[in-house]
């Protein structure tokens, strides 16, 4: 049934790539809500663009 699935191999994410991640969102959601006036439907979107380029299936999923 799944012989042409990927198998991608999960990736625990460390402490330090979490507070890394979730400080790069604050700055990021500061950013665009204060400098630049974006909604929150405009940052939702923003922040799940750049969410799909993380390298790990695990750091996306933290992202969301």
């Amino acid at each position: 049934m799944c012989k042409e699935a990927t198998i991608i191999p999960r990736e625990k994410v460390s402490e330090e790539q979490s507070k890394m991640l979730c400080n790069v969102i604050v700055r990021v959601t500061h950013e665009l809500h204060v400098n630049q006036h974006k909604n929150q439907d405009e940052i939702e979107s923003f922040l799940k663009d750049d969410c799909q380029q993380l390298s790990t299936f695990d750091l996306r999923q933290k992202v969301k």
